[in-house]
């Protein structure tokens, strides 16, 4: 899947989507190229799973002093990305265009910097998710009708749509996130680690019942392919 100098290990606290990203980049026709990683953060997540492509990643944050990222840092906003049409083999937007206001203008920048026959990957956080902060995480939350209408009005061709993490992992991250207000106030940064350990039994137990109670789900991810040759 990857060229093996760099493996890529899934956490706990994102372990459905973690897995689903593995076998989604695993199974696409495309194995190497130009990959545009649209709201690729700071921290270099997911440089593993694309260490066989060349990677220019885009974010509105500031990229930290003096620490190299892993691949092209563009800072820039989704709605006008600084490449040429057809440019990409590959474009991923992994649990970004929740936080993307003007939504259908982003795709379609998407939709334009990809070659004919290139393919893209993108993950939400499902409608559900809305409880965890009341709607204070983003823009938008949606449901897999309308992430298909999204995407579909870029003229991108759906290949495939998949629901992750279902109620259990759905139900111990809804009371970490209504916790983390306090417990945060109480331990600060290390908070992150405490409550995850303490929900490691449920983040197992949720990987036996996952195929089973699979909704609500906590993740969509959705494959799709530019039309042409």
């Amino acid at each position: 899947m990857i060229s093996g100098r760099q493996i890529f290990k899934p956490e706990w606290p994102r372990i459905f989507l973690d897995n689903a990203l593995m076998q989604a980049i695993a199974t696409l026709p495309v194995k190497s190229g130009k990959c545009l990683n649209v709201g690729c953060g700071i921290e270099g997540r997911y440089r593993e799973l694309l260490a066989d492509y060349e990677v220019d990643g885009v974010d509105i944050a500031h990229p930290p002093q003096g620490k190299p990222m892993p691949w092209r840092y563009h800072r820039c906003d989704a709605n006008k990305l600084p490449f040429a049409d057809a440019d990409f083999d590959l474009a991923v937007a992994i649990e970004s265009f929740e936080h993307i206001e003007d939504n259908v203008h982003a795709i379609r920048e998407i939709a334009r910097t990809l070659k004919p026959g290139g393919w893209c990957i993108l993950t939400t956080p499902a409608h559900w998710t809305w409880l965890f902060e009341f709607g204070r995480h983003g823009p938008h939350y949606y449901d897999l009708r309308a992430l298909k209408d999204l995407i579909e009005k870029a003229d991108l061709e759906i290949c495939g749509q998949y629901a992750y993490g279902g109620a259990v992992f759905w139900c111990a991250n809804l009371v970490k996130s209504w916790l983390s207000p306090f417990g945060i106030r109480l331990l600060g940064r290390y908070w992150w680690r405490v409550i995850d350990m303490a929900l490691l039994p449920i983040y197992g137990l949720s990987r036996l019942t996952d195929r089973v109670l699979r909704f609500p789900a906590s993740n969509w991810l959705v494959i799709a392919k530019k039309q042409g040759v």
